[in-house]
Protein backbone atom coordinates (compact mmCIF):
# COMPACT_ATOMS: atom_id res chain seq x y z
CA UNK A 1 0.00 0.00 0.00
CA UNK A 2 1.24 3.49 -0.71
CA UNK A 3 0.03 6.64 1.00
CA UNK A 4 0.58 10.22 -0.94
CA UNK A 5 0.10 13.03 1.29
CA UNK A 6 -0.61 16.52 0.11
CA UNK A 7 -0.44 19.58 1.36
CA UNK A 8 -3.73 20.95 3.32
CA UNK A 9 -5.63 23.56 5.24
CA UNK A 10 -5.61 22.89 8.79
CA UNK A 11 -9.07 23.63 8.74
CA UNK A 12 -12.63 21.37 7.84
CA UNK A 13 -12.80 18.52 6.00
CA UNK A 14 -9.30 18.73 4.47
CA UNK A 15 -7.68 18.04 8.38
CA UNK A 16 -10.61 15.58 9.48
CA UNK A 17 -8.61 13.83 6.16
CA UNK A 18 -5.38 14.72 7.56
CA UNK A 19 -6.04 12.88 10.78
CA UNK A 20 -7.57 9.92 9.13
CA UNK A 21 -4.64 9.47 6.97
CA UNK A 22 -2.30 9.55 10.15
CA UNK A 23 -4.46 7.05 11.92
CA UNK A 24 -3.98 4.78 8.41
CA UNK A 25 -0.24 5.10 8.80
CA UNK A 26 0.22 4.81 12.52
CA UNK A 27 -1.60 1.60 12.21
CA UNK A 28 0.35 0.59 9.32
CA UNK A 29 3.66 0.69 11.91
CA UNK A 30 1.84 -1.56 13.78
CA UNK A 31 1.37 -4.56 11.95
CA UNK A 32 3.17 -7.39 12.11
CA UNK A 33 6.09 -8.82 10.81
CA UNK A 34 3.94 -11.38 8.52
CA UNK A 35 1.09 -11.00 6.77
CA UNK A 36 -2.15 -12.03 9.10
CA UNK A 37 -4.29 -15.27 9.14
CA UNK A 38 -6.26 -13.43 6.11
CA UNK A 39 -3.81 -13.94 3.65
CA UNK A 40 -5.13 -17.28 3.07
CA UNK A 41 -2.40 -19.56 4.65
CA UNK A 42 -3.31 -22.18 7.01
CA UNK A 43 -1.65 -22.17 10.62
CA UNK A 44 -0.62 -25.49 11.28
CA UNK A 45 0.42 -27.41 14.45
CA UNK A 46 2.79 -30.27 15.67
CA UNK A 47 1.49 -33.70 15.14
CA UNK A 48 2.04 -35.94 18.27
CA UNK A 49 5.53 -36.82 19.01
CA UNK A 50 7.29 -39.90 18.37
CA UNK A 51 10.53 -40.31 20.15
CA UNK A 52 13.87 -37.53 21.22
CA UNK A 53 16.76 -38.50 21.56
CA UNK A 54 17.30 -37.16 25.65
CA UNK A 55 20.32 -36.44 26.63
CA UNK A 56 23.35 -38.08 24.39
CA UNK A 57 25.21 -34.81 25.21
CA UNK A 58 24.75 -33.58 21.63
CA UNK A 59 26.57 -30.49 20.02
CA UNK A 60 26.48 -27.96 17.04
CA UNK A 61 23.50 -30.47 15.50
CA UNK A 62 24.17 -29.66 11.55
CA UNK A 63 21.03 -31.41 10.30
CA UNK A 64 19.68 -35.28 10.34
CA UNK A 65 17.32 -37.10 8.37
CA UNK A 66 14.65 -40.24 8.64
CA UNK A 67 15.98 -43.81 7.57
CA UNK A 68 13.71 -46.92 6.10
CA UNK A 69 13.16 -48.48 9.74
CA UNK A 70 12.41 -45.12 11.82
CA UNK A 71 15.39 -44.61 13.08
CA UNK A 72 17.30 -41.00 12.59
CA UNK A 73 21.30 -40.06 11.34
CA UNK A 74 21.87 -36.92 12.87
CA UNK A 75 24.81 -35.01 11.78
CA UNK A 76 26.68 -34.14 15.27
CA UNK A 77 29.70 -31.61 14.17
CA UNK A 78 30.75 -31.03 17.91
CA UNK A 79 32.15 -34.35 18.18
CA UNK A 80 32.27 -34.58 14.22
CA UNK A 81 30.69 -37.85 13.41
CA UNK A 82 27.26 -39.17 12.69
CA UNK A 83 24.98 -41.21 15.26
CA UNK A 84 22.24 -43.36 14.01
CA UNK A 85 19.63 -42.95 17.14
CA UNK A 86 16.61 -45.57 17.04
CA UNK A 87 12.92 -45.04 18.10
CA UNK A 88 14.26 -45.94 21.89
CA UNK A 89 16.39 -42.42 21.45
CA UNK A 90 19.47 -44.63 22.29
CA UNK A 91 22.21 -44.55 19.89
CA UNK A 92 22.63 -47.58 17.76
CA UNK A 93 26.02 -46.54 15.58
CA UNK A 94 28.34 -43.78 15.81
CA UNK A 95 30.96 -43.06 12.84
CA UNK A 96 33.48 -40.77 11.47
CA UNK A 97 36.01 -38.81 13.63
CA UNK A 98 37.96 -35.36 13.78
CA UNK A 99 40.45 -35.71 10.80
CA UNK A 100 41.36 -34.96 6.83
CA UNK A 101 41.29 -39.01 5.99
CA UNK A 102 38.74 -41.12 4.32
CA UNK A 103 35.70 -41.48 6.87
CA UNK A 104 37.10 -37.95 8.83
CA UNK A 105 35.35 -34.99 8.72
CA UNK A 106 37.23 -31.46 8.98
CA UNK A 107 33.97 -29.68 8.90
CA UNK A 108 30.71 -31.79 9.00
CA UNK A 109 27.76 -29.37 7.31
CA UNK A 110 25.05 -31.28 6.15
CA UNK A 111 23.64 -34.61 6.32
CA UNK A 112 20.93 -36.50 4.32
CA UNK A 113 18.87 -39.83 3.82
CA UNK A 114 18.02 -41.72 0.64
CA UNK A 115 16.86 -44.81 1.48
CA UNK A 116 19.81 -46.54 3.22
CA UNK A 117 22.21 -44.38 1.95
CA UNK A 118 23.08 -41.66 4.09
CA UNK A 119 25.28 -38.70 2.29
CA UNK A 120 27.38 -36.05 4.42
CA UNK A 121 29.25 -33.33 3.35
CA UNK A 122 32.44 -32.06 4.33
CA UNK A 123 32.70 -27.86 3.98
CA UNK A 124 35.89 -27.58 5.42
CA UNK A 125 37.62 -30.76 3.04
CA UNK A 126 34.54 -29.80 0.09
CA UNK A 127 34.20 -33.62 0.18
CA UNK A 128 30.56 -35.24 -0.09
CA UNK A 129 30.89 -39.05 1.25
CA UNK A 130 28.31 -41.96 0.80
CA UNK A 131 27.68 -44.11 3.96
CA UNK A 132 26.31 -47.65 4.60
CA UNK A 133 23.68 -47.25 7.98
CA UNK A 134 26.53 -49.48 9.48
CA UNK A 135 29.18 -46.78 9.36
CA UNK A 136 30.80 -47.51 5.98
CA UNK A 137 32.03 -45.70 3.36
CA UNK A 138 30.48 -46.33 -0.01
CA UNK A 139 31.96 -43.63 -2.12
CA UNK A 140 33.55 -40.20 -1.35
CA UNK A 141 34.50 -37.34 -3.71
CA UNK A 142 35.30 -33.10 -3.93
CA UNK A 143 32.49 -30.55 -4.80
CA UNK A 144 34.22 -29.24 -7.56
CA UNK A 145 32.71 -26.18 -9.85
CA UNK A 146 32.08 -26.30 -13.37
CA UNK A 147 34.88 -25.99 -16.36
CA UNK A 148 35.38 -22.29 -16.17
CA UNK A 149 34.42 -21.21 -13.13
CA UNK A 150 36.98 -20.76 -10.68
CA UNK A 151 36.97 -20.28 -6.42
CA UNK A 152 35.41 -21.85 -3.18
CA UNK A 153 33.00 -24.79 -3.71
CA UNK A 154 30.07 -24.71 -1.53
CA UNK A 155 27.38 -27.37 -1.64
CA UNK A 156 24.43 -25.92 -0.55
CA UNK A 157 21.93 -28.67 -0.95
CA UNK A 158 21.84 -32.42 -1.39
CA UNK A 159 19.40 -33.82 -4.08
CA UNK A 160 20.43 -36.78 -4.03
CA UNK A 161 23.46 -39.78 -3.75
CA UNK A 162 24.73 -38.79 -6.78
CA UNK A 163 23.78 -34.86 -7.42
CA UNK A 164 23.83 -31.77 -5.48
CA UNK A 165 23.75 -28.25 -5.77
CA UNK A 166 26.32 -25.56 -5.21
CA UNK A 167 27.42 -22.05 -5.29
CA UNK A 168 31.23 -20.83 -6.43
CA UNK A 169 31.95 -16.76 -5.89
CA UNK A 170 32.03 -14.79 -8.87
CA UNK A 171 34.86 -12.05 -7.83
CA UNK A 172 34.87 -8.31 -9.11
CA UNK A 173 35.65 -4.97 -8.36
CA UNK A 174 34.92 -4.19 -4.66
CA UNK A 175 34.30 -0.72 -3.72
CA UNK A 176 36.80 1.11 -1.17
CA UNK A 177 33.79 1.71 1.26
CA UNK A 178 30.22 0.71 1.87
CA UNK A 179 28.00 -2.35 1.62
CA UNK A 180 29.20 -4.70 -1.42
CA UNK A 181 26.57 -7.31 -2.93
CA UNK A 182 28.39 -10.49 -3.44
CA UNK A 183 27.33 -12.22 -6.46
CA UNK A 184 27.45 -16.92 -6.83
CA UNK A 185 26.97 -18.60 -9.71
CA UNK A 186 24.42 -21.47 -8.63
CA UNK A 187 25.28 -24.90 -10.87
CA UNK A 188 23.45 -28.32 -10.13
CA UNK A 189 25.69 -31.55 -10.67
CA UNK A 190 24.27 -34.72 -11.80
CA UNK A 191 27.10 -37.49 -11.89
CA UNK A 192 29.61 -35.59 -14.13
CA UNK A 193 26.85 -33.61 -15.39
CA UNK A 194 27.11 -29.43 -14.63
CA UNK A 195 24.20 -27.75 -15.52
CA UNK A 196 24.60 -23.55 -14.85
CA UNK A 197 21.82 -22.39 -13.08
CA UNK A 198 22.37 -18.40 -12.89
CA UNK A 199 24.46 -16.14 -11.20
CA UNK A 200 22.24 -14.50 -8.40
CA UNK A 201 23.05 -12.16 -5.30
CA UNK A 202 24.24 -13.94 -2.52
CA UNK A 203 25.19 -11.66 0.21
CA UNK A 204 26.53 -9.09 1.58
CA UNK A 205 30.11 -7.62 2.91
CA UNK A 206 30.41 -4.16 4.68
CA UNK A 207 33.68 -2.07 3.77
CA UNK A 208 33.89 0.43 6.46
CA UNK A 209 36.33 3.06 6.57
CA UNK A 210 38.39 3.40 9.36
CA UNK A 211 41.21 5.68 10.98
CA UNK A 212 44.16 4.76 13.26
CA UNK A 213 45.33 6.30 16.31
CA UNK A 214 48.71 7.08 14.16
CA UNK A 215 46.06 8.91 11.61
CA UNK A 216 46.56 6.25 8.90
CA UNK A 217 43.43 5.35 6.98
CA UNK A 218 41.79 2.35 5.27
CA UNK A 219 38.93 0.12 5.76
CA UNK A 220 37.78 -3.30 7.48
CA UNK A 221 35.41 -6.11 5.92
CA UNK A 222 32.53 -7.02 8.03
CA UNK A 223 30.39 -9.57 8.24
CA UNK A 224 26.42 -9.03 8.01
CA UNK A 225 24.76 -12.25 8.57
CA UNK A 226 21.99 -10.57 9.96
CA UNK A 227 21.20 -9.33 6.56
CA UNK A 228 20.99 -13.08 5.19
CA UNK A 229 22.04 -14.76 2.06
CA UNK A 230 19.98 -16.58 -0.91
CA UNK A 231 19.11 -19.82 0.04
CA UNK A 232 18.49 -22.96 -2.30
CA UNK A 233 16.89 -26.23 -1.59
CA UNK A 234 15.57 -29.30 -3.41
CA UNK A 235 12.71 -31.32 -3.19
CA UNK A 236 10.61 -33.54 -5.18
CA UNK A 237 13.33 -33.50 -8.30
CA UNK A 238 13.33 -29.72 -7.99
CA UNK A 239 15.71 -27.02 -7.28
CA UNK A 240 13.39 -24.00 -4.82
CA UNK A 241 15.80 -21.03 -4.75
CA UNK A 242 14.71 -17.67 -3.19
CA UNK A 243 17.28 -14.67 -3.93
CA UNK A 244 18.31 -12.33 -1.29
CA UNK A 245 16.60 -8.95 -1.88
CA UNK A 246 13.31 -11.05 -3.28
CA UNK A 247 9.96 -12.95 -1.82
CA UNK A 248 9.37 -15.24 -4.58
CA UNK A 249 10.66 -18.86 -4.39
CA UNK A 250 11.64 -19.87 -7.99
CA UNK A 251 11.06 -23.59 -8.88
CA UNK A 252 13.20 -24.74 -11.82
CA UNK A 253 11.24 -28.00 -12.50
CA UNK A 254 13.70 -31.08 -14.19
CA UNK A 255 12.46 -30.18 -17.72
CA UNK A 256 14.38 -27.00 -17.34
CA UNK A 257 11.28 -24.83 -17.23
CA UNK A 258 10.00 -22.72 -14.04
CA UNK A 259 7.37 -21.97 -11.93
CA UNK A 260 7.20 -19.95 -8.65
CA UNK A 261 5.46 -19.41 -4.99
CA UNK A 262 5.32 -15.96 -2.96
CA UNK A 263 6.44 -15.65 0.56
CA UNK A 264 3.70 -12.99 2.40
CA UNK A 265 6.53 -11.54 4.39
CA UNK A 266 7.36 -7.94 5.16
CA UNK A 267 11.10 -7.47 6.06
CA UNK A 268 12.84 -5.86 9.21
CA UNK A 269 14.73 -2.94 8.15
CA UNK A 270 18.26 -3.39 7.80
CA UNK A 271 19.47 -0.58 10.42
CA UNK A 272 16.85 -2.59 12.92
CA UNK A 273 18.60 -5.79 12.11
CA UNK A 274 22.17 -4.39 12.30
CA UNK A 275 21.43 -2.92 15.79
CA UNK A 276 20.08 -5.93 16.86
CA UNK A 277 23.29 -7.62 15.82
CA UNK A 278 24.96 -5.28 17.58
CA UNK A 279 23.26 -5.73 20.88
CA UNK A 280 23.61 -9.63 20.88
CA UNK A 281 27.24 -9.68 19.91
CA UNK A 282 27.90 -6.70 22.72
CA UNK A 283 25.92 -9.35 25.16
CA UNK A 284 28.24 -12.25 24.30
CA UNK A 285 30.98 -10.91 25.24
CA UNK A 286 31.78 -11.02 29.10
CA UNK A 287 33.42 -7.39 30.08
CA UNK A 288 33.92 -6.20 26.73
CA UNK A 289 36.46 -3.24 26.10
CA UNK A 290 34.35 -0.24 26.17
CA UNK A 291 36.25 1.22 23.42
CA UNK A 292 35.48 -2.42 21.12
CA UNK A 293 31.68 -1.29 22.40
CA UNK A 294 31.92 2.60 20.99
CA UNK A 295 33.18 1.21 17.74
CA UNK A 296 30.62 -1.39 17.37
CA UNK A 297 27.64 0.57 17.96
CA UNK A 298 29.06 3.62 15.33
CA UNK A 299 29.74 1.01 12.58
CA UNK A 300 26.00 -0.90 13.01
CA UNK A 301 24.16 1.72 14.80
CA UNK A 302 22.04 4.88 13.62
CA UNK A 303 24.81 5.39 10.56
CA UNK A 304 24.74 1.60 9.03
CA UNK A 305 24.12 2.07 5.39
CA UNK A 306 20.42 1.53 3.83
CA UNK A 307 20.29 -2.07 2.19
CA UNK A 308 18.26 -2.29 -0.82
CA UNK A 309 18.07 -5.94 -0.61
CA UNK A 310 18.09 -8.23 2.23
CA UNK A 311 16.45 -11.82 2.81
CA UNK A 312 13.54 -12.50 4.33
CA UNK A 313 14.23 -16.02 5.35
CA UNK A 314 17.35 -17.29 7.15
CA UNK A 315 16.64 -20.45 6.32
CA UNK A 316 15.79 -23.52 4.32
CA UNK A 317 14.91 -27.09 4.96
CA UNK A 318 13.58 -30.30 2.84
CA UNK A 319 11.35 -32.37 4.55
CA UNK A 320 10.41 -34.98 2.35
CA UNK A 321 8.41 -33.06 -0.65
CA UNK A 322 8.39 -29.88 0.72
CA UNK A 323 10.95 -26.78 1.55
CA UNK A 324 10.08 -24.87 4.61
CA UNK A 325 11.44 -21.18 4.87
CA UNK A 326 12.38 -19.81 8.31
CA UNK A 327 11.03 -16.09 8.43
CA UNK A 328 13.43 -14.05 9.18
CA UNK A 329 13.84 -13.18 13.17
CA UNK A 330 15.74 -10.80 15.56
CA UNK A 331 17.74 -12.72 18.14
CA UNK A 332 15.44 -11.81 21.37
CA UNK A 333 12.39 -12.75 19.25
CA UNK A 334 10.66 -15.59 21.23
CA UNK A 335 9.00 -17.40 18.40
CA UNK A 336 10.33 -18.75 14.98
CA UNK A 337 7.72 -18.40 11.96
CA UNK A 338 8.18 -21.14 8.85
CA UNK A 339 6.52 -21.35 5.70
CA UNK A 340 5.76 -24.39 3.75
CA UNK A 341 6.36 -24.98 0.25
CA UNK A 342 4.91 -27.97 -1.38
CA UNK A 343 7.40 -28.88 -4.05
CA UNK A 344 5.19 -31.15 -5.86
CA UNK A 345 2.26 -29.00 -6.48
CA UNK A 346 4.49 -25.58 -6.04
CA UNK A 347 2.09 -23.90 -3.83
CA UNK A 348 2.24 -22.49 -0.10
CA UNK A 349 0.44 -24.61 1.92
CA UNK A 350 0.97 -23.31 5.66
CA UNK A 351 3.07 -22.01 8.03
CA UNK A 352 3.64 -23.31 11.54
CA UNK A 353 4.88 -20.87 14.61
CA UNK A 354 7.57 -22.55 16.85
CA UNK A 355 9.99 -22.02 19.95
CA UNK A 356 12.58 -19.68 19.27
CA UNK A 357 14.74 -22.49 20.79
CA UNK A 358 13.46 -24.87 18.16
CA UNK A 359 14.34 -25.79 14.49
CA UNK A 360 13.79 -27.57 11.87
CA UNK A 361 16.15 -30.34 10.50
CA UNK A 362 14.75 -32.38 8.30
CA UNK A 363 12.15 -35.46 7.73
CA UNK A 364 10.37 -36.80 4.99
CA UNK A 365 6.64 -37.05 3.97
CA UNK A 366 5.26 -38.80 7.62
CA UNK A 367 7.84 -37.62 10.25
CA UNK A 368 9.42 -33.75 11.62
CA UNK A 369 12.70 -33.67 12.95
CA UNK A 370 13.37 -30.75 15.35
CA UNK A 371 16.18 -29.58 17.21
CA UNK A 372 15.51 -28.60 20.45
CA UNK A 373 18.06 -26.17 22.65
CA UNK A 374 17.22 -25.63 26.49
CA UNK A 375 18.59 -22.29 28.32
CA UNK A 376 21.51 -24.11 29.56
CA UNK A 377 22.30 -24.93 26.19
CA UNK A 378 21.64 -28.69 26.16
CA UNK A 379 20.44 -29.82 22.42
CA UNK A 380 18.05 -33.04 21.70
CA UNK A 381 16.34 -34.18 18.40
CA UNK A 382 12.58 -34.96 18.83
CA UNK A 383 10.51 -36.84 15.84
CA UNK A 384 6.79 -35.69 15.63
CA UNK A 385 4.24 -36.52 12.81
CA UNK A 386 4.34 -33.92 10.19
CA UNK A 387 1.98 -31.39 10.47
CA UNK A 388 -1.12 -31.88 7.87
CA UNK A 389 -2.36 -29.44 5.24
Amino acid sequence: MTLTFARHSSTGPARRKGSLLLAVFLALLSLPATLPAQSGVPTLTLGPQRFTTGDLELDQVRGAGVLPDGRIAIANAGTSNVLIVNRRGTVDKRFGRQGEGPGDFGGLNRIATFGDTIVTYDGLLSRVTLWRTAGTVIRSFIAEAPPGQKGLVQLEAIASPSSYLATVRVYSEQPRNGLYQNLFALFGVRGTERVTLGTHPWSHSYFYAETDAEGGHGSASYGTPFLGESLVASAAGKTLLLVIGESRVTIRRADGTQGGVALPIVPISGRERAKAYADAMIASVKDPDPGWVRKFRLIFGANFPVVERQAIAQRAVTVGGTVWFQEFRKPKDAVATWWIVDARREALVGRLTLAATSTILGGNDQQLLVLQTDADGVQSVVVFDRPKY
